[in-house]
């Protein structure tokens, strides 16, 4: 059984739409909603209010094939916490979303002044090193606050020295790389190796860490855009967003150090665990918890005002409880993954997961993470399977801009693809947002994950989760065709 925080009970309304009402443009909820336009897309940019872009008030009235189950909408006067735990075994408490900033041993990133004079003789530079570190180890026993919080996504710098002064302004964590003990090898990004590690330290035991090693030799250039990732990820704290634990820039291989996911991707999660025949799929309980997890991440991400720009189950990572983590905030990786990717005017393209509106003009926005949430729950639902199967990534946009419909993976229930539908509409601003999102799956189960005779008639193995696809291409027709024309 899924087990989370409750809220105070909302209030229901049953004369509203499932839609938010915009109280103001570039608002939900008292809120600012991201906007991102045309800009590099490894550079996750936000706009507060003031857009040019008007966002209008969402009127729900083109897709009704059934009513919501017991529709609900968020009541903006309670507290809404996002902790959401897999196992019924855990217990959080507190109300507020982001994890207390806790005071702990270590130092703070140098700015960028007192780099260069620790690093002011390249001919001494490891010696230069070693002694700061000698220096700095009776200072790294003191307690201090990492981390400071801040209600809304800030830019990184670009600048080298920017970034450094950034990292100290803010309180990021230097971790000594002695304190760094490569175990082996996971895998590879655009900047270098992803590696298991264990980090030592004193007064705590030592512990099982993720670390990104930077392999730029001595370009400042790529070790700046290396660590940006890491500006962007120490800006958030929340339990389904992976935990940055510090960086090592002190060091001629610079590092990021995050929180260990023992399950790796959920993507590549499923794959394993999963095999027709022999591995039965996930319970419908577990992927309804995954579903519910990433969008409380997404939910969190997106009061912010951050924008994602690549949800999709490879960059959702799970813990030894089984927890989604939302991760790779930076498009982190290799240019020529064609099997997701496209190359664009300005960078690789998720094409599958990526809203019309972003496929055509560029735009990004709260809305369109919405819409690639949508793609997420299809590869949950499907047990790992790619969205739009049997469609080639440059087809895509033709085969969007014509209405076309992928249906439903068998084993969905009816309440899930609706709101895959929903999340998939043309229209951006009649999209679910994540607080509704979230009430929504918070629903009780019998009411998300049920399903009537007339469905599981549909054929022999429509209610089958992993079952071949084509035992879906049936179900909920008013459904495919409502989503159809609302294209037209």
């Amino acid at each position: 059984m899924l087990c989370f925080l409750s809220p105070q009970p909302p209030r229901p309304i049953h004369d509203t739409p499932f839609y938010h009402v915009l109280e103001a443009p570039g608002q939900i909820n008292g809120q600012p909603v991201a906007q991102v336009g045309y800009d590099d897309p490894v550079e996750l940019l936000h706009e507060r209010q003031g857009s040019k872009e008007e966002i209008v008030n969402p009127i729900y009235n083109e897709i009704k094939p059934r009513p919501l189950p017991n529709p609900q909408m968020f009541d903006p006067a309670s507290t809404h916490p996002y902790h959401v735990l897999e196992n019924p075994a855990q217990q959080q408490t507190g109300e507020n979303s982001e994890a207390e900033t806790v005071e702990e041993h270590g130092l703070y990133v140098p700015t960028a002044e007192e780099r260069r004079r620790i690093l002011n003789n390249p001919s001494k530079t490891t010696s230069d090193l070693q002694n700061w570190i000698k220096k700095n180890r009776a200072e790294s026993t003191k307690k201090r606050k990492f981390f400071e919080s801040t209600s809304t996504y800030w830019k990184p710098p670009s600048d080298a020295d920017s970034l450094y002064n950034t990292f100290a302004q803010r309180k990021y964590r230097e971790i000594l790389s002695d304190q760094i003990q490569i175990v082996k090898y996971i895998g590879s990004g655009q900047f270098g190796t992803v590696n298991l590690a264990v980090w030592k330290q004193q007064y705590v035991e030592p512990m099982e860490v993720a670390v990104k090693v930077c392999r730029a030799g001595k370009n400042e250039a790529i070790k700046t855009k290396f660590l940006k990732e890491a500006a962007i990820m120490g800006q958030f704290r929340h339990p389904n967003v992976v935990k940055l634990y510090g960086v090592v820039t002190m060091s001629e291989l610079p590092m990021i150090v995050l929180e260990l996911m023992k399950n790796g991707d959920l993507l590549d999660y499923m794959n394993k665990n999963f095999e027709p025949g022999r591995l039965p799929p996930p319970s419908p309980t577990r992927l309804h918890s995954f579903s519910l997890q990433v969008a409380c991440g997404m939910e969190y991400l997106s009061s912010k005002s951050f924008v994602h720009r690549d949800l999709a189950a490879r960059n959702i990572f799970l813990n030894e409880l089984h927890q989604c983590k939302i991760g790779d905030f930076g498009m982190a990786r290799d240019l020529e993954d064609s099997e997701y990717y496209i190359m664009s005017r300005k960078g690789p393209l998720p094409f599958k997961w990526t809203a019309p509106e972003a496929l055509n003009y560029r735009k990004y926005s709260t809305f369109s993470d919405c819409y690639s949430y949508g793609m997420v729950l299809y590869e949950i639902w499907s047990v790992g399977r790619e969205p739009l199967p049997g469609i080639t990534i440059k087809e895509v946009p033709d085969l969007v801009s014509k209405g076309f419909c992928q249906a439903p993976p068998p084993g969905c229930p009816r309440a899930i693809y609706e709101l895959m539908v929903k999340l998939w509409n043309p229209d951006k601003r009649h999209r679910p947002t994540f607080p509704q999102i979230v009430q929504y799956l918070r629903q009780p189960e019998e009411q998300v994950l049920g399903w009537s005779e007339e469905d599981r008639g549909v054929s022999s193995q429509a209610s089958v989760l992993g079952a071949p696809l084509e035992e879906g291409k049936n179900l909920y027709p008013t459904l495919q065709n409502a989503y159809q024309s609302s294209w037209c």
